[in-house]
This record gives C-alpha cells, structure tokens and sequence, in this order.
C-alpha cells in the first residue's frame, strides 16, 4: 500500500511496532525505489502510543489524509478452516 501511495504521490507513512527489528531494512527498500516513504512507531494496542504516533505524523508530514487500516492476524492461514466468532452464526 505505501509503495502504490507514494508512486502517485502521497505522502506515505507505515506504521510498525516500536522499536520493529525489520522496519530500518523495510524503509531502505522503499527508498532504493526512490520513494520517499517514512516508519510511523505505535503499538495499536495501547491508545496512547496510538495517539503520539498520529501526532508525529501530523508535526513532521501534516495532517493525515489517507488511513489504510490493514492490522489483523490470524493463526489459520486458511479462510475455510477458521470459525466464525461465537455467536454469529
């Protein structure tokens, strides 16, 4: 998503983990591309980092104008063998 977004010309961030042991060799893959695309830090699981993150945007960027929200996971890597959640069905 950062790579398609920064090729037409946003402004792109993506957001990993603090302190993410791949984010530095992420970031030089991107820019050996020549795209100008920056690592925004923040654990999603905890609103405050959440909210510093997004404040580091805005200061050093601007203000967001685009949020791909892409975080998930999931143990089975096949759809057809997970469950739907409790209830649901």
């Amino acid at each position: 998503m950062c790579r398609r977004l920064a090729r037409s010309g946003a402004k792109s961030r993506g957001g990993c983990l603090p302190g993410y042991e791949k984010k530095d060799e992420w970031l030089a893959k991107m820019r050996s591309e020549g795209l100008q695309v920056y690592a925004a830090e923040g654990d999603v699981d905890d609103y405050e980092s959440c909210a510093d993150m997004f404040y580091q945007i805005s200061s050093v960027i601007g203000p967001v104008e685009i949020l791909v929200n892409n975080a998930g996971i999931t143990r089975d890597g096949v759809f057809k063998r997970m469950c739907p959640p409790t209830g649901t069905r």
